[in-house]
């Protein structure tokens, strides 16, 4: 180069001729000084900028999107309080963590899987399910179930008021009918097909009253009466539905005290309700 002052040059090939110039100074002292208003080294390849690799600093068409703290060099030292390694690069994906609470996966249970999962589950507490439940292989039998799944729950039944719906299938429903133990079964209009109403009931004095009814296919909504009032039936279960088409059947058992209108028991369905 032109207009030098000083030209070091080394055409050494082996390695301990390698370098053409080298300085030393202790540490934390700076090896060289040029003055503030010197121009910029020509090929000069610094291995450090600031003491920071050029790993540490964004590229030209990077950004930094909420920088914290940011030095001269426009580095940025954190990104919403949190260090460069606690983020993914451009092309990184996430990798699959090998514990969940220090649990394997095998520990849990897939939702919706595609194939059945051998466990067991230990619930300390109550199960509720906005679904159907079904349990065992359900392989037993000579036919597997139609209208998979039920639903197994508790009846309050405490006002006698006519309408109040005791329990249901697609088409039928058990209703109270006004009186402290009068039972009826209702239907809308255009959806009573082969449905049967199969009820035992037993009275306050020990007797049996009993009930069967078959409401017929109608094109308009109607009721029959299971149990009356007067009857004074205190003990009833009542099975209900299209048995003939394998559509939905509720089977209902429930009691009350002589002269009270309060009617609790259990329901057990093919409908979801």
């Amino acid at each position: 180069m032109a207009n030098q002052v000083l030209k070091l040059d080394n055409n050494g090939t082996g390695p301990a001729l390698s370098l053409s110039l080298s300085l030393e100074a202790n540490a934390g002292r700076a090896p060289l000084v040029v003055n503030a208003s010197a121009g910029k080294a020509t090929n000069l390849n610094a291995d450090n900028l600031d003491g920071k690799d050029s790993t540490a600093y964004l590229g030209k068409t990077e950004k930094a999107a909420d920088v914290a703290h940011a030095n001269s060099a426009g580095d940025a030292n954190t990104l919403d309080g949190q260090d460069s390694t606690a983020f993914l690069g451009a092309n990184q994906q996430a990798t699959d963590a090998d514990k969940l609470d220090n649990k394997d996966s095998a520990d849990f249970i897939e939702r919706n899987p595609s194939v059945a999962q051998n466990g067991s589950i230990n619930i300390d507490g109550t199960l509720q399910t906005s679904g159907m439940v079904r349990t065992g292989s359900e392989m037993g039998t000579s036919q597997i179930p139609n209208r998979e799944g039920l639903v197994v729950r508790r009846i309050n039944s405490t006002f006698p008021s006519a309408g109040q719906v005791v329990a249901r299938t697609d088409q039928l429903r058990l209703e109270r009918d006004g009186t402290d133990g009068g039972l009826r079964i209702a239907w809308d209009a255009n959806v009573v097909s082969n449905n049967t109403v199969n009820c035992m009931g037993i009275n306050g004095a020990g007797g049996a009253i009993n009930h069967h009814s078959q409401p017929v296919t109608s094109t308009a909504a109607g009721t029959v009466q299971v149990f009356t009032d007067a009857q004074n039936v205190v003990y009833a279960t009542c099975s209900f539905g299209d048995s003939f088409n394998a559509r939905d059947v509720t089977q209902v058992t429930m009691q009350r005290a002589p002269g009270d209108n309060f009617w609790v028991g259990t329901v057990i369905s093919t409908y979801n309700q």
